[in-house]
Formats: C-alpha cells, structure tokens, sequence
C-alpha cells in the first residue's frame, strides 16, 4: 500500500523550517509589495494608481490581498510587517 505522506506531506513539513521559513512578506505579489511600500511613503490610493496606471479600485484590491496574505489586520499594520522584514 503506498504511502499517504508523500512529496506534499514533506513539503508542509519543511515550511517554516530554518532558512526555508516563509514569511508574509513573501506572500505577496510584485504589484503587491510594490503598493504596501508606496503606502509606507504615505502615498493615496489615488496617488498610487496615477503612479501605476490602474485603477483606483485596483489599487484598494491590491492592498485588501496583500492584508489578507500577510495576515495583517490594517493598512498600517501591513506596513509594519513589509519593514519588519526588508
């Protein structure tokens, strides 16, 4: 009978071991790590999408995903957890 661990089973068990941790900031997309920081600079969401020609709706689903994968529980907090780690 084959086993029910396997490569998934190994690769659970390897996350957040040592050098391979992954950390929240490391949840996020390019796009996504790109707002969070304009945001640290204090940048509008406005401000943002001129910046990056989108939409502003695109902006704020930009920042809601990227609270979300962080687990953060605000703007700010994402923030902190982006210079938490670079």
């Amino acid at each position: 009978m084959p086993s029910r661990g396997g490569f998934g089973a190994n690769l659970l068990t390897s996350w957040g071991a040592g050098e391979h941790e992954v950390t929240r900031v490391d949840r996020l997309t390019q796009r996504e790590r790109e707002i969070v920081r304009a945001l640290a600079g204090g940048a509008s969401d406005k401000e943002i999408a001129k910046e990056l020609h989108l939409s502003v709706n695109t902006v704020r689903s930009h920042v809601q995903n990227a609270i979300r994968r962080m687990g953060a529980r605000s703007r700010e907090h994402a923030v902190a957890l982006l210079f938490e780690r670079e």
